[in-house]
């Protein structure tokens, strides 16, 4: 008996799902099919029901939950073209399965904790008091940290996917607020002159983070 056993090196790809980006996990599928001899004249026969892992290598960015294997043949409808009719070709198969949860930590630190302290100190432009005159330059300087914020933010973020990421969404709707913050107190201060009430502004403040942060809970509760 002999036994050969020839060694490959394929690049593949899949389709990922970044809705829940930097929290997802990812599960790739990688087929080999036998287009020329069907099924039971060629078999793929799988050794055990996990990947060999003797010659993987650990990501600092992705974490290995599970591999499968299978080896069920997969039915083809092809058309037979000399009697032109469609018939069903049993083709054997082996699908590895892999499946990879990504490692949030960095895009934590980096992405979301400036967004949720800029988002804060959003909020905070409505405790400063109008007479002080800092309310509108306070804002425009938020707005310009959050411009810097957002291009280093579009350089981590995955350019590809099948899904738009909800951090993405939350990006995308965040300068509308920051000029919607700027321009409201900007109107607030010629009409009053004064601050307003603590406990108007407690509750202002409130639901104004809470209107900020609400795509952002959906990517943290994940």
């Amino acid at each position: 008996m002999i036994s050969w056993a020839p060694g490959f090196k394929w690049i593949t790809s899949c389709p990922v799902d970044l809705t829940y980006f930097p929290y997802d996990t990812q599960t790739c599928h990688v087929q080999f099919i036998n287009w020329v001899y069907q099924h039971p004249v060629i078999q793929f026969e799988k050794g055990k029901d996990e990947v060999d892992l003797n010659l993987y290598q650990t990501s600092s960015e992705w974490e290995l939950l599970e591999t499968k294997m299978d080896d069920s043949p997969i039915i083809f409808e092809a058309t037979d073209i000399t009697n032109n009719v469609t018939v069903n070709a049993t083709l054997p198969l082996v699908q590895f399965s892999v499946t990879l949860k990504r490692m949030p930590s960095y895009f934590v630190n980096t992405v979301i904790v400036p967004c949720v302290i800029v988002t804060i100190m959003t909020a905070m432009v409505f405790f400063l008091p109008s007479e002080s005159g800092e309310k509108v330059s306070f804002g425009t300087t938020l707005l310009l940290s959050y411009t810097v914020l957002i291009l280093m933010v579009s350089d981590i973020t995955p350019r590809t996917g099948t899904a738009q990421p909800l951090l993405g969404e939350y990006h995308s709707t965040k300068p509308v607020k920051y000029y919607y913050t700027v321009i409201m107190v900007s109107d607030i201060m010629p009409r009053t002159g004064t601050s307003q009430p603590l406990l108007y502004e407690l509750q202002f403040i409130s639901t104004y983070i809470l209107c900020l942060l609400s795509p952002l809970c959906q990517v943290l509760k994940v």
